[in-house]
């Protein structure tokens, strides 16, 4: 064996005796990456256009609020995604009015308090964020 390959050679064995603690690593780590790249997707999806009327931005809350009035219980995936579009709406609607929001990052009983903080905001800011209730004709509420 030659002096050249020595040192290829042992570089080779290094990496191979590290192979299994970048495995452990990667898998110890992949909660953060699967977090990470969830965020980062979530702002690809709110890369579109922001400048949306307000009058619109209501109207989607309306319509979204709407419909997660009438999910069935056991629908958590589509109650899930309707409440997932109505954040981003939320956000939306905060944003065209310069309003602060913090619902990035939030889940469970934080996300609720924060949307009910926003849905209050809107409504001061005089902006009608809920549907008419499920059942009820909207012309029979004047």
């Amino acid at each position: 064996m030659n002096t050249t390959s020595l040192p290829v050679v042992l570089l080779a064995l290094v990496g191979l005796a590290s192979l299994p603690c970048l495995l452990a690593l990667s898998i110890m780590h992949a909660d953060e990456v699967s977090e990470r790249s969830s965020q980062a997707l979530s702002k690809l999806r709110r890369s579109e256009p922001r400048n949306r009327p307000i009058e619109e931005s209501s109207a989607l809350l309306r319509s979204l609020s709407a419909q997660l009035m009438l999910i069935p219980v056991g629908e958590a995936e589509r109650r899930e995604a309707v409440v997932e579009r109505y954040d981003l709406a939320l956000q939306r609607a905060c944003d065209a009015l310069e309003l602060p929001h913090h619902l990035d990052g939030l889940s469970g009983y934080d996300a609720d308090v924060e949307r009910l903080r926003l849905e209050s905001l809107l409504i001061d800011h005089g902006l009608t964020v809920r549907g008419a209730q499920p059942g009820r004709n909207p012309s029979d509420l004047s």
